[in-house]
């Protein structure tokens, strides 16, 4: 089982990191402008407990970058609509994606990052049941901080940027107690 992160770029197209340099007040270090895009696109080879289909979701946050932004709070991205997957079948997962725009020092960003991995969770979505967890998804966002550049140039405010972009394929582990079988009365 698997699902697909993109790379950076425009919003909601990928999962990657482009920074550009800021000038840091005196007697600071200096900081960088961050703007990770982090996109989930596709969904494969699912081994499905409920039968031969799912109508699948997926959903995160990442509380960690939300606190760099400033905005305070956990606002989950969840793709939408949700799409039918076969068994052993792969689709593509409309609007799952979102953008974190901060100001950090690199190496206070990079520990953050390896503090805590971002997970995502597949939900399987049905209109006569609460929705149920299929597995979740592990990304290590620190990894992508290592990824050589593959695009630089100068910003319009004169600030010399990079980008760096990463393509992931991450297997989707089943939940610790498997879903109950759907029963519709």
């Amino acid at each position: 089982a698997g699902l697909a992160t993109g790379s950076a770029g425009p919003p909601g197209d990928g999962a990657g990191w482009e920074a550009s340099m800021a000038d840091a007040p005196a007697g600071h270090l200096p900081q960088q402008s961050f703007r990770f895009s982090i996109s989930v696109r596709t969904v494969q080879d699912l081994s499905l407990p409920l039968g031969g289909y799912a109508n699948v979701y997926c959903r995160f946050a990442y509380r960690l970058l939300e606190l760099q932004q400033g905005t305070g709070s956990s606002r989950a991205v969840r793709s939408s609509p949700p799409v039918l997957l076969p068994k052993r079948g792969e689709v593509a997962l409309p609007n799952g994606g979102c953008v974190f725009e901060f100001a950090a020092e690199p190496a206070a960003l990079l520990q953050t990052l390896a503090h805590q991995p971002l997970l995502i969770e597949l939900w399987h979505k049905d209109r006569y049941v609460k929705d149920v967890l299929l597995g979740i998804a592990t990304v290590d966002l620190a990894e992508i901080v290592g990824v050589l550049p593959r695009a630089s140039g100068r910003a319009p405010s004169g600030f010399v940027t990079t980008e760096r972009a990463e393509e992931l394929a991450v297997p989707v582990h089943p939940p610790l107690h498997p879903p109950e079988p759907l029963r519709r009365s």
